[in-house]
C-alpha cells in the first residue's frame, strides 16, 4: 500500500524548549527552512525565531527561547518540504497549540520607570491576577545587559514581597529587567515587558592595560609604601679658605657618575 509523505505529529517538549514534527520518511535537510516549516502567534502571518531547528530522519525538531502560556500558536508546514526520496508533501500542513499553565497572573512593575537613572536599582510591582482571579505571591526577576536577555547577570525568585533593593550591579551602565509570576520551578506566567534603566556613577576602572595604575596593590600582596629619601651634602670646603689644588664635597649617599655633567657645576668668586 502505497504511503503519502504527509506530517503524521506535532509535539511539544516544554522540558527541552522544543517542538518535534513527526513525518512518514525521512526529510531532506535542504528543504527545512524559515519559510517552510514554522510557528506563529494564531492569526498572524510573522513567524517566530526558533532557536535552533534541526533534522533527524522523519523527524525535524524547533527548539525556542521561550513562548507565552495559554496563548494559541500555530505551526505550519508548506509544500515546500520534501522527502530525502523528492517526494512532495501531500497537503500543507497546520496544527494549533497551546503551552497550559495555571499560572495566569501577570506582574505590573511599578519602579524603576523606563529609562530611569538611578542611584541604587529599587523595584517595586505588583501581581494583576488573570481570569482565574488566583494570586501566587511568587516572583522570578531577571537582570541582563541586552535587551533579549540573552546574557543574564543576576536572577532570584522572591515571595510574598513587593519591592527590593539591589545593591550588586555596577554604576554607570544600563540595564535590562523584565519579571513574571510563578506558582513553582515549573509552572509559569509569562515574562511582564522589559524594563531599561541606568544606575549612576563612575565606571569602574579597566586594569587590563599593559601598565598598571600606579595605586593598584600588587599582586604579591605587599602594600608597603616606599619613600625616597634626599640626597644632602655634608661635606664642603671651609667658607673663606681657598683649598689647596682642590675642592672636595662629600654627599650623604653614593652618586652616579653618570649624571654628572660639568656643565651643571659652576664656580664662582666672592668677593670678601
Amino acid at each position: 500500500m502505497y504511503q503519502k509523505f504527509t506530517v503524521e505529529s506535532v509535539r511539544v517538549v516544554e522540558a527541552d524548549h522544543a517542538i518535534s514534527i513527526g513525518f512518514t520518511f525521512d526529510v531532506d535537510e535542504d528543504s527545512v527552512t524559515d519559510t517552510s516549516v514554522y510557528l506563529t502567534i494564531k492569526g498572524t502571518l510573522k513567524p517566530i525565531i526558533m532557536s535552533k531547528v534541526t533534522v533527524d530522519g522523519p523527524t525535524v525538531t524547533l527548539e525556542y527561547e521561550s513562548l507565552n502560556v495559554n496563548t494559541d500558536y500555530e505551526v505550519v508546514v508548506t509544500k515546500d518540504v520534501r522527502s530525502i526520496m523528492d517526494d512532495e508533501l501531500a497537503i500543507e500542513f497546520k496544527k494549533k497549540i497551546r503551552l497550559i499553565s495555571r499560572v495566569d497572573s501577570t506582574v505590573s512593575i511599578i519602579a524603576p520607570v523606563d529609562h530611569e537613572e538611578l542611584e541604587q536599582p529599587h523595584f517595586a510591582y505588583s501581581e494583576i491576577p488573570g481570569k482565574s482571579g488566583k494570586k501566587f505571591d511568587r516572583f522570578r526577576v531577571q537582570v541582563a545587559s541586552d535587551y533579549g536577555f540573552l546574557n543574564i547577570i543576576y536572577e532570584t525568585v522572591i515571595e510574598n514581597r513587593n519591592e527590593f533593593t539591589l545593591s550588586t550591579l555596577k554604576q554607570a551602565q544600563q540595564y535590562f529587567m523584565r519579571m513574571r509570576v510563578e506558582a513553582n520551578d515549573r509552572e509559569c506566567g509569562n515574562w511582564s515587558n522589559g524594563r531599561t534603566f541606568t544606575l549612576k556613577g563612575e565606571p569602574e576602572p579597566d586594569y587590563t592595560e599593559t601598565e598598571p595604575p600606579k595605586n593598584k596593590p600588587s599582586e604579591s600582596g605587599d602594600d608597603d609604601a616606599f619613600f625616597e629619601d634626599d640626597f644632602e651634602i655634608i661635606g664642603y670646603p671651609e667658607n673663606g679658605v681657598t683649598p689647596n689644588g682642590s675642592f672636595i664635597i662629600e654627599f650623604d649617599g653614593d652618586i652616579d657618575t653618570s649624571s654628572i655633567d660639568i656643565s651643571n657645576i659652576v664656580l664662582t668668586r666672592k668677593q670678601v
